[in-house]
């Protein structure tokens, strides 16, 4: 865990600075967790995917990637990693912070049901997951969500404005579907009612 000397900043990514992120993304996610470079370069250049990197002067902190919906407004956090040396130094709660102080309409978030978590060890982390969220001004939405087999709460994180429970399924609809062709779509984007 390294300290930080100056006072880091947001900023959008450059191309390069996205290929950077990619490969941090190759070793912290899952190799089926990952979009193809390809795809959010593409969407990058349609103005439906954005990158932001937290910095301090050129070392890199965190970063974090975004579908966009049409209104140009809603977001989907997409990838959201703190790298390995400044991990566990409230740095995840800072780049929040700095996102929603930066404007521009709310963020969605699929964080992972603790409900049907394999074990109860899984489910803890689940619950760590979403108090983090928490913590950090995000709201649970009455939108849930089964992904490619994985059961998801959709929280919001509101910047200038927050999205309205009704808005929150349709803007996702869009955002999938710019990720996924529409056979898997059809197959594996499965939306939920609330469940008490």
């Amino acid at each position: 865990m390294q300290s930080m000397k100056g006072n880091p900043a947001l900023r959008p990514a450059t191309a390069g600075e996205l290929q950077l992120f990619y490969r941090w993304m190759e070793e912290q996610f899952h190799a089926g967790e990952l979009k193809p470079l390809e795809l959010i370069e593409r969407l990058a250049a349609e103005g439906r995917y954005a990158a932001y990197g937290l910095w301090d002067a050129d070392e890199l902190i965190a970063y974090a990637l975004f579908g966009i919906a049409s209104d140009g407004r809603t977001m989907l956090l997409d990838y959201f990693a703190v790298l390995p040396e400044h991990q566990d130094a409230g740095w995840g709660s800072r780049f929040l912070e700095r996102l929603r102080a930066a404007g521009g309409g709310a963020i969605l978030l699929e964080v992972e049901d603790p409900r049907y978590a394999p074990d109860e060890a899984e489910a803890e982390t689940c619950r760590r997951r979403v108090r983090f969220y928490e913590r950090n001004g995000c709201r649970t939405t009455p939108v849930e969500l089964n992904l490619f087999g994985f059961d998801y709460r959709i929280m919001a994180l509101a910047r200038d404005v927050d999205i309205a429970d009704a808005d929150v399924r349709p803007a996702l609809e869009e955002i999938y579907r710019l990720f996924f062709p529409p056979e898997a779509y059809a197959k594996h984007v499965r939306f939920q009612e609330k469940r008490a």
